[in-house]
């Protein structure tokens, strides 16, 4: 979808401001509202599918969910990521309903939906990390896992170096000095050597 002419506006769409992706920076914690750029986007509200779905006798938090996920891919289609909050006041519920529904898309139907707290790495989950090395380990390019996680080439390259270079440290070195020579806080070295032992315990046992 793309943004066009704000004025083009259609039935059940609303515009919403929102994080912009490219931040000019490596985003992440920091990054307060103020210094954060915003643009405006069109986001479909309620949807042909919608209405034929509740027609249809689905259950309004069946609806939900489809409505979670297209407002994620929308704004990420025009440019923006939305958080949590955002799409809870958009859809008129609370943060933890739209993260509860949220997981629940993503393992049904094997998916990432791009929200603010993984496209910007805001949150402290190391998942998108895991998400990233496990496609590095399936022998997917850079451009696939870029496509496949909605992060930037930049992320991915960070992660995946990152990665490595503990890797090539791990046993030879303490994790405080593992961190020294990376240049890693002692706190991000230790995920990454737990995420290590976890995929190869994966590699092992044919996961």
């Amino acid at each position: 979808m793309n943004t066009g002419d704000l004025s083009e506006v259609k039935k059940g769409q609303v515009i919403w401001d929102g994080a912009e992706v490219d931040q000019g920076r490596k985003p992440g914690y920091g990054l307060s509202m103020k210094k954060t750029k915003v643009k405006p986007v069109v986001l479909t509200l309620v949807s042909e599918e919608d209405i034929r779905m509740l027609r249809d006798g689905a259950t309004s938090k069946a609806v939900r969910k489809i409505a979670i996920e297209r407002l994620f891919n929308e704004a990420m289609e025009q440019g923006v990521v939305l958080n949590h909050v955002d799409v809870g006041l958009i859809l008129k519920c609370d943060r933890q309903t739209v993260s509860s529904h949220m997981k629940e898309v993503e393992t049904e139907k094997k998916v990432q939906i791009p929200d603010r707290g993984r496209v910007h790495d805001m949150g402290r989950s190391v998942t998108h990390k895991k998400e990233i090395v496990r496609y590095m380990l399936q022998n997917h390019s850079q451009i696939e896992i870029k496509r496949l996680t909605h992060h930037s080439g930049e992320s991915v390259d960070r992660y995946l170096t990152d990665y490595n270079r503990v890797k090539m440290l791990r046993g030879k070195f303490a994790p405080q000095d593992v961190a020294f020579a990376t240049g890693l806080s002692i706190s991000l070295a230790n995920e990454y050597l737990d995420l290590i032992e976890e995929m190869e315990g994966k590699v092992e046992k044919g996961g």
